[in-house]
């Protein structure tokens, strides 16, 4: 019976991997950054999800994606954050039309954020 399950699970991960081919994605950037304010500007309105991190709210935000496609365009923001109950959601914001990064100056409240470039050329291609 193992022996079975062994070779079930080979042939159809051959299958899936001949099927599938492997996802493309490259990070550019990795880096963290100080930040005291944070704001996201998209066409596209989205009232679930928070785009604005001013200092009252600075804290919930952990990261921000910036995702691009292959002529370096950005196609879209991922952003990481986490609620008062403390699970790590991530929301992607299509329409991406610019963003405003406000460093802290001496004595003023900062978080530090990690800040990643990603290209997704050919991750969802089939």
């Amino acid at each position: 019976m193992k022996r079975f399950i062994l070779l079930c699970t080979i042939l159809f991960s051959s299958l899936f991997s001949s099927v599938c081919p492997p996802g493309f994605a490259e990070v550019l950037l990795d880096q963290k950054i100080k930040v005291s304010e944070v704001q996201i500007f998209s066409t596209e309105s989205s009232p679930q999800v928070l785009l604005s991190f001013a200092p009252g709210n600075l804290h919930f935000l952990d990261g921000v994606d910036l995702i691009v496609d292959k002529e370096k365009r950005v196609v879209g923001v991922n952003l990481y954050y986490r609620l008062g109950d403390g699970f790590l959601r991530s929301a992607f914001i299509p329409g991406f039309k610019g963003w405003m990064i406000k460093y802290p100056k001496d004595g003023a409240f900062y978080k530090e954020i990690r800040l990643r470039v990603i290209t997704l050329d050919e991750l969802f291609r089939f």
